[in-house]
Protein backbone atom coordinates (compact mmCIF):
# COMPACT_ATOMS: atom_id res chain seq x y z
CA UNK A 1 0.00 0.00 0.00
CA UNK A 2 3.09 2.68 0.94
CA UNK A 3 3.89 1.77 -2.71
CA UNK A 4 1.00 2.79 -4.14
CA UNK A 5 0.39 6.12 -2.46
CA UNK A 6 3.88 7.27 -0.19
CA UNK A 7 2.08 10.17 0.46
CA UNK A 8 -0.95 8.83 2.60
CA UNK A 9 -0.25 9.15 6.44
CA UNK A 10 -2.91 6.94 7.29
CA UNK A 11 -0.81 3.78 5.76
CA UNK A 12 2.38 4.89 7.38
CA UNK A 13 0.13 5.11 10.77
CA UNK A 14 -1.48 1.61 10.66
CA UNK A 15 2.32 -0.39 9.62
CA UNK A 16 3.92 1.77 12.27
CA UNK A 17 0.92 0.13 14.94
CA UNK A 18 1.50 -3.56 13.48
CA UNK A 19 5.53 -3.06 13.86
CA UNK A 20 5.18 -2.48 16.99
CA UNK A 21 2.50 -5.06 18.01
CA UNK A 22 5.17 -7.52 16.77
CA UNK A 23 7.34 -5.72 19.14
CA UNK A 24 9.69 -4.36 16.12
CA UNK A 25 10.35 -0.70 17.64
CA UNK A 26 12.71 0.35 15.24
CA UNK A 27 10.47 -0.32 12.00
CA UNK A 28 7.30 0.98 14.36
CA UNK A 29 9.53 4.21 15.07
CA UNK A 30 10.47 4.55 10.91
CA UNK A 31 7.13 4.27 9.99
CA UNK A 32 5.80 6.69 12.94
CA UNK A 33 8.87 10.01 11.86
CA UNK A 34 6.87 9.12 8.28
CA UNK A 35 3.86 10.23 9.44
CA UNK A 36 5.75 13.15 11.26
CA UNK A 37 7.11 14.14 8.46
CA UNK A 38 3.89 13.64 6.30
CA UNK A 39 1.50 15.36 9.06
CA UNK A 40 3.43 17.43 11.81
CA UNK A 41 0.11 19.04 12.96
CA UNK A 42 -1.18 15.37 13.58
CA UNK A 43 -1.18 14.17 17.39
CA UNK A 44 -1.45 10.57 16.56
CA UNK A 45 1.69 11.11 14.32
CA UNK A 46 3.45 11.65 17.80
CA UNK A 47 1.21 8.85 19.69
CA UNK A 48 2.66 6.80 17.18
CA UNK A 49 6.11 7.71 17.50
CA UNK A 50 5.84 7.53 21.39
CA UNK A 51 4.35 3.13 21.08
CA UNK A 52 7.61 2.71 18.88
CA UNK A 53 9.88 4.32 22.09
CA UNK A 54 8.01 2.70 24.51
CA UNK A 55 8.43 -0.89 22.38
CA UNK A 56 12.81 -0.05 22.21
CA UNK A 57 12.85 0.67 25.74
Amino acid sequence: AVQIDPQDVSIHSNRSMCWARMKEGNDALRDARSCILLRPDWPKAYYRAGVAYNVLK
